[in-house]
This record gives structure tokens, C-alpha cells and sequence, in this order.
């Protein structure tokens, strides 16, 4: 009997933006294992042998995930939703897709990723959610190959690296490849994911650390939620992004860099070799002008989803004493680190991303940030334009090698023509960015 069972991956909650800054949040690892992986494997232990996931954010990354559903023995078949389903409306839109549900009853032959935390279908407060994720700690450590509990309530990657110094107090959670420095404590009630690393005498109590995590030595989070550089505090209901590396830090940049286009980090590289005297230039000019060698501005760090205030952003430096496309030379460096691409959507500071309004404008947001643009391909300068927009929006749905490459050499070939006029690629960020038009 090919028994079928309703998979929704819900988006529409209080933390999707944060959880998004990463990844959709149905592939949030929370407790070693994220939540669709265990609603699979719940599903497969119920019975069912095909499933429809139903996915509207970055369905993309959930297809690569569920692998045709091979992981967990499933026949498994991820569709795209332009927005969150209610149960409601995803068994009428399928009905026909099936002739055995599981459940067998019509008002429940559907199952949500956050079941095994909660009763309800929607994701809860943080507080609470995270009391959940602390009430199911011994059933997901008993669940998990690797983990081991060392204590009551202590559970501890054989993977993972505690120092004999570090203090555990139950209950807590310390993932595979964690690393715990001597002095560190971990808990009451925390969670340190995978591959986070806790300095020397932070102190984590009652929170939740993310994967490739970096908690800084003599830092104390409580009741809070951190992944990568953001920090959710759910007492207060504030979020920040700390900027200052050696409190917080995102670990996985690295493995970011080496997924970048390895063909156009090695142009990138070349080309600063072969321009480097442009840096001579830009220090005797500013230093004539008695002008910053850089003018700096912190850029949203696309590609992003979710809610922009809580977006990772980006040290984004410019040439403050040069014009032209001469400015951009230190952007080199960022395409050479893998965190611009050579053709791409122009970065956007937050006040700037702010304005974009609808779906369409936000597909600006899409992409990685690029060197250069599609629309300056085409003669499109003017970054407040409403035409920039629209080049934008199209560059990020319809982007392509063949696409990207005619693009750039029609950048190079404006460059070769004029390469030290101003009317090549003339836009210069003010200090004070301007935003861009309200869409009509």
C-alpha cells in the first residue's frame, strides 16, 4: 500500500527571520538533527512510504536535503509554494494526489516539521520553544548515535572536544565537533549545537548556541538564542548583531569561502596582482585631499529571505579618494574571499534595503552581493533608479553562466573603452546612503 502523508514546512513564524539568516528553517539543526529529518523519520515510523513536502522558502535547499526522501527509505517529492499552507487548504490542494493518507483521518493526513516539539502546528514563543527543546534533550540524545550522557541530563558528543576544566550542569546539550575550552560552563539548560566552539570561561545558561558558532572568551549568554554573529535575546525581545568578532563569531565563513566559484576567485586574485599599484594611487590621493583611504559602509549580506532587521550584513570598503570603477578595487579583495561574486546585485546598506517594498523589489536580495551589475551591463548607473530595480529582479531569477559571462564582457568592454572617465560605472556610495524609490 503506497500509504502518503502531507509534509509542510512552515515559514510564516515568530523566528523564521532569524533561523532564515542561515537556512530555511525546516533545516535548522536542533539537537544535532534538524526538524525535517526527524519528521521523516517520525513519518517512516508511522507508516508512510511516499511524501509530499511542501516547501515555499528556498525550496531549492530542501529538495538537496531530502534526496528524493532515499535517506530515510521514503519516496519523497518536495513541491514549491508561493506562500504557507494551512492544513486546511494543503488537503484540499492534493486530495487527488493519493488514495491512502496517513493519517487515515482527512482533518490530520498532514504532518508539520515542529510536531515532535509541540502540539500545535504553529512554532511557538522562543521561551517556550525552547523549554520544549530542553524537555525532549534525553529523548534526542538517547535517538542520536553519538551522543552520550555523561551525567543525568548531560549529554556529549563522543565528537565533540571538553576540556576536563569546562563545567557541565545538567541539563545541557554539547553537539558533534563542539569545542569546550577550559573554564567554560556550560548550563543549566543549554544547548551548544554542532561544531561550535566555546572559549575559555563563557558562561551559557539557559540558551541556545548555533552550529559553527564562536562564543567569546569571558562572554555570558542567557536566555538567549546566537547563530553566527546574531543574538536573540527572548526576555527582552531584542536582536543585534554583534560586529565585534572576538565576542561573537560565525565559523562557517570559511566553509562559505570554499563554496564559492573557485574560477572567479583566481580571476579576482590575478587581478589584484596586476592592479595593485591602483592602491598607491588611492593613498597618495587621499592623503593630497586629506580624505579617509577608505570610506566603509556596513552592506545586508545576501543572499536573504527572511526579515532584513535581521539580516547578517558586511563590511563593505571603498576607495573614499578615488571615482569611476577605481573605487571599487578593494571589492576585489571580498570577491577574492568568496563573499562578492564578479557579477552580481550591487550590496545595499541596510537603510537602503529597507525600501524594498514587494516580492519583485526583494529579489534584489536574491543573489550575492556582485562587483558589477547586469543592469551597468546594459548602461544602468544609477543604483536609485527604478530601472536598477527591475535589472536586478531580473538578474537574480534568470541568472545563468552563458547570461553572467555576455554581462561581464560587456562590462569590459565599457571599461576598455573609458577606463578612467567617470561616466563608466559612476556610482559612488554617499556616507549618508540615499534610499531607494518606493516602487509604484
Amino acid at each position: 500500500m503506497n500509504t502518503t502523508a502531507l509534509l509542510i514546512c512552515p515559514t510564516d513564524t515568530w523566528s523564521s527571520p532569524f533561523l532564515a539568516r542561515h537556512a530555511p528553517p525546516a533545516l535548522t539543526p536542533l539537537l544535532g538533527r534538524s526538524a525535517l529529518d526527524r519528521a521523516m523519520t517520525r513519518l517512516f515510523s508511522a507508516g508512510a512510504r511516499r511524501v509530499l513536502v511542501l516547501a515555499a522558502d528556498r525550496p531549492d535547499e530542501i529538495r538537496t536535503a531530502v534526496q528524493g526522501g532515499a535517506p530515510w527509505g521514503l519516496h519523497a517529492e518536495v513541491l514549491t509554494q508561493v506562500r504557507d499552507l494551512t492544513p486546511a487548504e494543503a488537503c484540499a490542494k492534493y486530495q487527488d494526489q493519493a488514495t491512502h493518507w496517513l493519517p487515515q483521518s482527512d482533518d490530520e493526513m498532514y504532518a508539520n516539521v515542529w510536531q515532535h516539539l509541540e502540539d500545535e502546528p504553529s512554532w511557538p514563543q522562543p521561551a517556550q520553544w525552547f523549554t520544549r527543546l530542553i524537555a525532549h534533550l534525553d529523548d534526542c540524545g538517547r535517538d542520536t548515535v553519538t551522543m552520550r550522557e555523561v551525567q543525568p541530563s548531560v549529554w556529549v558528543s563522543t565528537q565533540a572536544r571538553v576540556s576536563l576544566e569546562a563545567h557541565l550542569h545538567a541539563p545541557c546539550w554539547v553537539g558533534p565537533h563542539a569545542s569546550i575550552l577550559p573554564g567554560a560552563s556550560i548550563g543549566p539548560h543549554a544547548i551548544v549545537e554542532a561544531r561550535a566552539y566555546i572559549d575559555s570561561h563563557a558562561e551559557i545558561i539557559n540558551s541556545h548556541v548555533g552550529p559553527s558558532t564562536y562564543v567569546g572568551s569571558g562572554l555570558t549568554l542567557r536566555d538567549s538564542m546566537v547563530w553566527g554573529r546574531g543574538l536573540l535575546n527572548w526576555v527582552n525581545d531584542s536582536f543585534v548583531e554583534v560586529r565585534d568578532g572576538l565576542l561573537l563569531d560565525d565559523l562557517s565563513q570559511r566553509s562559505h569561502i570554499r563554496r564559492g566559484y573557485w574560477f572567479g576567485r583566481l580571476a579576482a586574485g590575478f587581478a589584484l596582482l596586476l592592479t595593485w599599484p591602483i592602491v598607491l594611487i588611492a593613498y597618495l590621493s587621499s592623503r593630497l585631499k586629506g580624505t579617509p583611504f577608505l570610506h566603509t559602509q556596513r552592506a545586508v549580506y545576501a543572499p536573504i529571505t527572511g526579515d532584513i532587521a535581521h539580516a547578517e550584513s558586511i563590511d563593505w570598503h571603498q576607495f573614499h579618494s578615488l571615482t569611476g570603477w577605481l573605487q571599487r578595487w578593494p571589492e576585489l579583495v571580498q570577491v577574492w574571499r568568496g563573499q562578492f561574486t564578479w557579477l552580481g546585485n550591487r550590496p545595499l546598506t541596510p537603510e537602503q534595503a529597507s525600501h524594498l517594498s514587494d516580492g519583485t523589489d526583494r529579489l534584489w536580495l536574491a543573489v550575492a552581493p556582485g562587483l558589477f551589475s547586469f543592469g551597468e551591463s546594459l548602461g544602468c548607473d544609477d543604483l536609485h533608479s527604478t530601472e536598477a530595480r527591475a535589472h536586478a529582479a531580473y538578474h537574480s531569477a534568470t541568472s545563468s553562466p552563458g547570461q553572467d559571462l555576455r554581462a561581464l564582457s560587456r562590462i569590459a568592454r565599457r571599461l576598455l573603452v573609458a577606463p578612467l572617465r567617470e561616466s563608466a560605472l559612476t556610482f559612488v556610495p554617499s556616507p549618508q546612503a540615499q534610499p531607494l524609490p518606493q516602487a509604484r
